[in-house]
């Protein structure tokens, strides 16, 4: 009796919470054109996120003032800081950034495909361990003029995940620029769940949404409080979030 109470217990499912945070923040620059990073930080960190997706971070660039975006969102927020440069910028660099609690096990950058022409994209991503659970967290964002452009940078995207990921749990959240109806969307609500639903942008008076948070597999994840903020000036994107639950089966 006591063997066969001892190996339930050891079977028994864990469960790991996870915080989720998707900001554009539009280089920090609002709409008031201040760049104020405190003000960003402020947004979210009040949710005591456990990881935050950032698109749209200056890295030494000039017009930014030199500052390292992702770095310093990141002290302000006491998380690791995760940068993956799409493009040369302003005398730095352009891309997106990925703030992590927990473990980080591994981390790093994804190039995306861009057309000759098109603004170069990535992605930045890391494997993260919290609470004896492990899983995989993705920030990006994706071309903003041609639906033919995204599709073939969401087919790289889950090609690559593919391949570092496996199997293992995986959340996925960015900017876009996609809606539903498209072609390219289809093949990726074949394979990922989308958490929070509702316009995001502009972020005065959304009327769309192409800011988005998605989990896979399904049966690894619940979710609840998913929330679009009412934050019109820090940039012109609404932030987005969720709280996920994360099961070992």
């Amino acid at each position: 009796m006591l063997a066969a109470l001892a190996a339930g217990l050891i079977m028994s499912p864990t469960t790991a919470s996870i915080s989720v945070v998707s900001y554009n923040i539009h280089h920090g620059r609002g709409s008031d054109g201040v760049i104020d990073l405190p003000r960003i930080a402020k947004v979210y960190s009040g949710r005591n996120p456990t990881v935050v997706g950032l698109q749209e971070v200056d890295q030494d660039t000039g017009r930014s003032g030199g500052l390292k975006e992702s770095d310093e969102l990141g002290r302000l927020a006491g998380m690791k800081s995760i940068f993956a440069e799409a493009m040369p910028y302003d005398g730095g660099q352009y891309g997106e950034g990925l703030l992590a609690g927990g473990t980080v096990l591994q981390s790093g950058g994804i190039k995306l495909p861009a057309p000759a022409g098109k603004e170069p994209r990535s992605a930045a991503c890391a494997k993260i361990e919290l609470d004896g659970l492990r899983f995989w967290v993705f920030t990006t964002h994706l071309d903003h003029t041609s639906d033919s452009v995204r599709g073939l940078q969401v087919k790289a995207l889950s090609k690559l995940i593919d391949e570092m990921a496996g199997d293992e749990p995986a959340i996925v959240m960015g900017d876009f620029n996609m809606r539903p109806e498209t072609e390219a969307w289809g093949d990726w609500f074949d394979h990922w769940t989308s958490t929070v639903v509702g316009p995001t942008y502009p972020s005065e008076k959304p009327d769309r949404q192409i800011d988005y948070i998605f989990v896979r597999p399904a049966n690894r994840w619940s979710w609840n409080n998913a929330w679009i903020g009412d934050e019109p000036v820090a940039s012109d994107h609404a932030p987005i979030g969720v709280n996920l639950t994360l099961s070992s089966s």
